[in-house]
């Protein structure tokens, strides 16, 4: 369809997406170099810069121009800048919400690159309190992603708001505008929506994919490779990453944990040693499955408080203390009288690891069962307060 006569505010709208990609095309060729040592990021690159200029070409045509033409001058509009003013003018919200939604994406990588090199120097929200620099950085990009999907939400409301001030009446020809209901900023969330969804990074199916592993860690040497696809833990099905956090965090430093993993060549079997001490071990890992804060809160309070009355705790001479927070966990359930398989449901693990713990919190204390345990928990007020 021929734009003629052009309108104002489309034909300013148009030729600013046709300024916006050349401005796309020349940024991206200047940063190419930038990327050349890592092959997505320099397929990315390449592929946006040809993007753009596909998309010139269709707005070239669409306003019967060439590529190389300026339209602002064709529109009679004497430099960019004034452009830029008639057109924000014209739009000032949706302008101005524009112009804060690239201010906000630009937080959003920035955040997002500090959250990754501040786990990686130990600085990181799972392993510290609040205030550390990953920490902040989790937080602080999940506000910036909100108010990015809010702008996304909110911009089509605004322009129909814009048009509607101005008293352009949409005569569309879809059939809620066939009796004077304007659908179009739900129409258009729908294709932000769909676009969304398909640039999502593709997850591994049935399992949790692998980046190369640590140096010299136990994975590395027991044979785990690049985009492995962990299907299953001893045996256990894995479906999410919480489910792998779990099945790891669940076994005791010399276990041995047999893994499932998927490859091109087909399913295959590594079996890596756990060399961490449970000391070491960080409970407030990256995910916690659900249910697990609750609990895990309780078994630190526990912990806090033991570690308070120091000494006067002992059983058989080893302390409450001793005990780990997935033990305390474990034993507070027990202590109220669930059995292994409710202990199981509750913290999502496996009965056999439930088994696992309540043997060694009975070894640990010189207790006999499940019964003197409860008795012990009860007796050192470890059950009123939860």
């Amino acid at each position: 369809m021929i734009l003629n006569p052009p309108i104002e505010r489309l034909y300013f709208a148009l030729t600013e997406m046709v300024a916006l990609e050349k401005r796309i095309q020349r940024t991206v060729a200047g940063l190419r170099g930038d990327v050349s040592d890592h092959p997505a990021a320099r397929e990315l690159l390449a592929r946006l810069e040809e993007m753009a200029g596909a998309h010139l070409d269709t707005l070239c045509k669409r306003l019967q121009i060439a590529p190389d033409d300026d339209p602002k001058a064709r529109a009679g509009v004497d430099g960019s800048p004034a452009h830029s003013i008639r057109f924000g003018e014209l739009h000032p919200v949706s302008s101005a919400l524009g112009a804060a939604y690239s201010i906000v994406q630009e937080a959003v990588i920035g955040y997002s690159t500090i959250l990754i090199i501040a786990t990686r120097t130990a600085d990181s929200w799972a392993r510290a309190d609040e205030g550390t620099t990953g920490h902040i950085a989790r937080q602080q990009t999940q506000e910036y992603v909100g108010v990015a999907g809010q702008i996304t939400a909110l911009i089509h409301d605004v322009v129909i708001w814009e048009l509607d001030s101005d008293g352009l009446v949409c005569r569309c020809t879809c059939p809620g505008c066939s009796i004077g209901i304007c659908v179009g900023a739900y129409g258009s969330r729908a294709i932000l929506s769909e676009a969304w969804i398909a640039a999502r990074p593709p997850g591994a199916e049935h399992g949790v994919e692998l980046k190369p592993p640590r140096p010299g860690s136990a994975a590395a040497e027991a044979g785990f490779l690049k985009g492995d696809v962990i299907v299953a833990v001893d045996g256990e099905k894995i479906d999410a990453l919480t489910t792998l956090q779990r099945a790891i965090r669940d076994h005791d430093a010399g276990d041995l944990i047999e893994f499932t993993v998927r490859r091109k060549a087909g399913e295959a079997k590594v079996v890596v040693e756990h060399r961490r001490e449970g000391s070491d071990v960080n409970e407030d890992e990256c995910v916690l499955p659900a249910g697990q804060g609750f609990y895990l809160d309780q078994s630190r309070n526990v912990q806090r408080r033991l570690r308070k009355r120091g000494n006067a705790n002992r059983s058989n001479g080893v302390a409450l203390s001793s005990l780990s927070a997935r033990e305390l966990q474990v034993l507070l359930l027990v202590a109220q009288g669930a059995t292994n398989p409710i202990v199981a449901d509750e913290l999502e693990i496996s009965r056999a690891t439930v088994a696992r713990h309540v043997a060694a919190i009975l070894a640990k204390l010189g207790l006999a069962n499940r019964t003197e345990a409860a008795a012990l928990a009860s007796k050192h007020g470890l059950l009123p307060d939860i």
